[in-house]
This record gives structure tokens, C-alpha cells and sequence, in this order.
């Protein structure tokens, strides 16, 4: 299948929301578009009070935790069009709407969440963080948000260890957990335009989109590993969108040790 091409976009921000790590104090390159943690809370907070002339801001006090797990928002402005998609949730979804809290996330501007693949440490927190996004977008007068997810869920996925053991993840979400949510839940297994032309999914929709950087790109004929287990009610899973690496979209969205990610100009988002 021929790859879909988005249109071009003015500008991309990638906010990262769960991580298997923070970096808070370091600092970035001359010339990164990348804004951190405390930077951008420095932006938005007002000052608490003076003293000896300067300005006092608590910046410190509350900032992001990381998981074993991933979670980037991405925006895209075409013009004075915005878009704005979730891309994963993370495994647990105290720490999503904590961290989404610390970093000043507009959940209602949310428009839908896009789910890579069947893993908990992608997908666990996804019921109750569509909840809090259509609860959020219900209260701004908008319309519930999409989840897109890829059809051929498994009911449990995990490995199986040389004693025998099966080490298993938590059990996924079902689709009817999303849609009581409060999601419209679409189910996808090609490459697709997310939202009616939101993002890349990596069908056939029609509608000015913006792409993620590799983010949803298929990894082709990669073979699992021989101990991958899924654990299905019905027939075995088919390939997952993202392959059958669990860090493999980690890897090509790096880096993501710093929460925000800015503004990628004057051309395909997708370069």
C-alpha cells in the first residue's frame, strides 16, 4: 500500500506527558527547539512574591514523574487550524492526568488519542484518560474525542520465561471500555489519516493532516521474538502497527528525556 502523504504544516509541538525518564535540570543545545520542564513552567506561573527586586516563582515544587511507559501530545497548526492528538496514554492514569496537570495540558482541546499498539505500558491508562479528555471537551461544548485503536486486540500480552512462567502484562482495555468512556472509538489496521485528517496513522481518509516524525511508521516483515506471548480469548494476533518492538517508538522519537519539543517550521512535518 502506497505510503499517505500529509500536507504541510506551519508548525509541530510534541509534548511529552509519560516517560520512562525526566530530565529537569540539564540543559539544551543553542539552536534545539526543545523548551524544558522548568522553562516552560517558569513561563506560565505568576510571580508568589519579591524579594531584594527579583521576582519569587515556585517552579520545583511539582514537577513530572516518570514510568515504564510513553505518552507525547502532538499539535500541529496549519494557517488557523490547530490539531492536537495524543499519542499513547502510558500504563497508569494517575500519573497521566498528574503529569498533564503539571504541564498545564487543555484537556478539552484534546481531539482524540491515537494508540501505537497493544501493550499496557502504551494502552493501561486509556480508559480513564479518555474519560477526563470527553468530560473536559463536554464542558467546552465540543465534540467527544476519538479513540484509534488497531482492531485485533489481545485480551493480555506478556513473555514467557525459560522456567515456563508467563510474565504478563496487565489486561488490556476493551472496546467497550473506551466507548463508555465517553470515546468514538474507530478501529484501524491500515495506514491512515487520524481524526479525518489529524495525523498520519501510518485507510483512506480525505482532509489536511499533519504527520508525527516516524512515529507510526511500520516496521514491515520484522519477526517477533520467539517469546512474545498473546493471550487471546479467540485466534492470535495479527502484526501490531508498530511492531512487535515495544521500544521501538521510543527510539524513533528521540529524544524524549525533555518534555517539550517545539515548533519544526516551513516545511513537511513528517522531514
Amino acid at each position: 500500500m502506497a505510503r499517505i502523504v500529509p500536507g504541510e504544516i506551519d508548525a509541530l509541538e510534541l509534548l511529552v506527558v509519560v516517560d520512562n525518564e525526566t530530565d529537569t535540570l540539564s540543559t539544551i543545545d543553542p539552536g534545539v527547539p526543545q523548551v524544558s520542564e522548568v522553562a516552560a513552567r517558569v513561563a506560565r506561573t505568576e510571580a508568589g512574591r519579591v524579594h531584594d527586586g527579583h521576582a519569587c516563582k515556585v517552579v520545583l515544587d511539582d514537577l513530572c514523574c516518570a514510568c515504564h511507559g510513553y505518552s507525547v501530545l502532538a499539535t500541529g497548526r496549519r494557517g488557523q487550524e490547530t490539531r492536537t492528538v495524543l499519542f499513547d496514554t502510558g500504563p497508569y492514569p494517575d500519573l497521566w492526568l498528574d503529569n498533564a496537570r503539571r504541564l498545564g495540558v487543555d484537556l478539552a482541546a484534546i481531539d482524540g488519542v491515537f494508540l501505537s499498539h497493544w501493550h499496557h505500558d502504551h494502552s493501561g491508562a486509556l480508559p480513564r484518560v479518555v474519560a477526563a479528555i470527553a468530560q473536559a471537551r463536554a464542558r467546552a461544548g465540543r465534540t467527544p474525542p476519538f479513540a484509534d485503536v488497531h482492531p485485533d486486540r489481545p485480551d493480555q500480552r506478556g513473555l514467557l520465561a525459560a522456567d515456563g512462567t508467563l510474565l504478563l502484562l496487565a489486561e488490556e482495555p476493551s472496546f467497550d471500555e473506551l466507548a463508555a468512556a465517553g470515546a468514538a472509538v474507530v478501529r484501524w489496521a491500515e495506514p491512515h489519516l487520524v481524526g479525518g485528517g489529524g495525523v498520519d496513522g501510518g485507510g483512506d481518509r480525505a482532509g489536511a493532516g499533519f504527520c508525527v516524525p516516524g512515529m507510526f511508521d511500520s516496521l514491515g516483515g520484522a519477526s517477533p521474538p520467539a517469546n512474545l506471548v498473546e493471550v487471546k480469548a479467540s485466534e492470535a494476533q495479527g502484526p501490531a502497527r508498530e511492531g512487535w518492538s515495544e521500544g521501538s517508538a521510543e527510539h524513533r522519537c528521540e529524544p524524549t528525556n525533555r518534555n517539550r519539543i517545539e515548533a519544526l517550521r516551513g516545511g513537511r512535518a513528517g522531514r
